[in-house]
């Protein structure tokens, strides 16, 4: 609600109020023009309906503020999040990091410290020990050093997210493997979902980069918490991590 609105409610009220009022007095004084004590009575009345409007309009306030401090924050995890589709990764964690002790108490607030916990990540090594269980497909070495850029990507079969953006990165390993560019998908099929029905998915979406079974310490190690989830590793670094979305063709032709 915005500020006009807050004093033209209130000052409908307040006229209200003083209608009433004035009614029940002269009312009384009809009665007992003599009574001090009912006008005492009627004074207190009116002070304790001020006191609550005021408190209306204060809380009315605070909602106001809080409601553009809320929107001020989305539209800056929005810039911080176009910075991340950029591959500025150093600036976004630099920003998070100021919208952390800016906006703490806000809604947006989760979303950034999650986005941050996610950047913690790039600069690291590759993890020693990859807790692959099966190969689904595309059986291969991970982390081994490789100049090649290897996109990993975090899904399960029964997440709507994934079942939409898993077959979108087909599209973009068809253009750039022959540039360079590796993809392997990485499940843990878990909530009841099947070895078979992983399968099912791979051949019914003509998945054919290689997927891969893990036992959760990759996850773990990615600081996957979301998913869908995406992360870039190159010459035993992690340097990228984010959602699938944010991904592009000039985004990783920047490692190609």
């Amino acid at each position: 609600m915005n500020t006009h609105l807050i004093k033209k409610y209130s000052l409908a009220l307040r006229l209200l109020i003083i209608f009433f009022v004035t009614l029940s007095v002269g009312c009384v004084h009809e009665s007992t023009s003599s009574s001090s004590i009912a006008e005492k009575e009627f004074e207190a009345r009116i002070n304790r309906i001020e006191e609550r409007l005021n408190t209306v309009e204060k809380t009315l306030h605070q909602s106001k503020v809080q409601a553009e401090r809320e929107a001020e924050a989305r539209k800056t995890l929005s810039q911080i999040t176009t910075l991340v589709s950029q591959g500025e990764v150093d600036q976004a964690k630099s920003n998070l990091a100021i919208f952390l002790e800016r906006y703490a108490g806000l809604p947006a607030e989760r979303r950034a410290r999650q986005m941050y916990v996610e950047l913690s990540v790039v600069g690291s090594t590759v993890p020693d020990q990859w807790g692959i269980e099966e190969w689904f497909q595309g059986e291969r070495e991970i982390g081994s050093g490789s100049e090649k850029a290897t996109l990993l990507v975090f899904w399960e079969v029964w997440c709507e997210y994934c079942r939409e953006e898993v077959p979108k990165l087909q599209a973009l390993y068809a253009t750039l493997n022959g540039k360079g560019l590796e993809l392997i998908g990485i499940t843990k099929v878990n909530r009841g979902t099947t070895d078979d029905e992983v399968k099912a998915f791979i051949s019914t979406q003509k998945l054919t980069y290689p997927i891969a079974k893990e036992d959760e310490s990759i996850s773990e190690y990615f600081k996957v918490s979301g998913i869908p989830a995406a992360a870039i590793i190159k010459d035993g670094q992690i340097v990228w991590r984010g959602h699938p979305a944010l991904l592009s063709e000039p985004l990783l032709q920047m490692w190609l």
